[in-house]
């Protein structure tokens, strides 16, 4: 077989390594799955992305793992076609819309007539969205889930309305960095969150002693568990060779000085 020829240089012949392929003349080829860098073969992020000597089709860079060709990368590590741009941006906006839904419904449930808390309903259910959050984001760990645990996560981040833009009607669909658009939104929402409440109710002194605050708490504990996933973006790096790759986008080294600077400025505020 090919692959079990030895790779020959000017005065030597060396084995060829398990993940390439090798007709004893020409530099090994990396074997479907496998990446060629430098002297190494390291396995692909998706085995259907790298097709041995290429990338397969809207697949690029290291790895294999750049989408392009206006298609998002799947949690599966493979890279689907995205919906219209405008469809895209009539779903960030409806994304926004449901969200905001959900705080105002969620808020005005804690709230019961004459200003008291609500029940031990109400509490269970901001539990369950927020147990639903920060369960759902585990799609997004390089791990590989299995098809009926992928679909449950899904479900979960449906139902806690977190999923608004994503899949074929991602961020990345409308925008080339997807990660620094997603880190600005989330370091403005909390500060948004807290504003606007004490702007249409700080002259109302009737509703401060319990309106505002629920109005600011709720809020804020259902964009908790996003608001830190999306600061751990910038501080989430791959090792791969000799550089380190951004996770949420291998078209970026985490030595860049756009990753650097969200680090800092958008990341680290955002987690303390």
């Amino acid at each position: 077989m090919a692959s079990a020829q030895p790779r020959c240089r000017a005065d030597a012949c060396e084995i060829c390594p398990a993940e390439a392929t090798c007709d004893g003349v020409s530099d090994p080829v990396a074997r479907p799955g496998y990446f060629r860098l430098g002297e190494d073969f390291p396995a692909c992020l998706s085995p259907e992305a790298c097709l041995g000597a290429t990338c397969a089709p809207n697949h690029a860079g290291i790895l294999c793992g750049v989408c392009t060709n206006r298609t998002w990368r799947t949690p599966a590590q493979r890279c689907a076609a995205c919906a219209a741009p405008a469809v895209s941006a009539l779903a960030m906006l409806a994304g926004f819309t449901i969200v905001l839904i959900v705080f105002v419904v969620m808020v005005r449930l804690t709230i019961k007539d004459g200003g008291k808390e609500s029940s031990i309903d109400m509490m269970l259910l901001k539990i369950a969205i927020n147990h639903f959050v920060i369960t759902g984001t585990a799609t997004k760990f390089p791990l590989r889930w299995g098809p009926t645990v992928t679909a449950m996560f899904d479900a979960m981040r449906v139902l806690s309305a977190s999923s608004a833009g994503d899949g074929a009607l991602s961020l990345d669909c409308v925008s080339s960095m997807a990660w620094l658009d997603s880190a600005v939104v989330m370091a403005v929402l909390p500060p948004l969150i807290v504003a606007v409440p004490f702007a249409t109710m700080w002259r109302r002194p009737a509703l401060r002693p319990v309106v505002l605050p629920i109005s600011i708490m709720v809020p804020l504990l259902l964009v908790h568990p996003t608001v830190t996933t999306t600061a751990l973006a910038p501080f989430t790096c791959r090792e791969i060779g000799d550089h380190s790759y951004l996770e949420a986008d291998f078209a970026w080294r985490c030595d860049d000085t756009a990753v650097v600077v969200a680090r800092w400025l958008l990341g680290l505020p955002m987690l303390l």
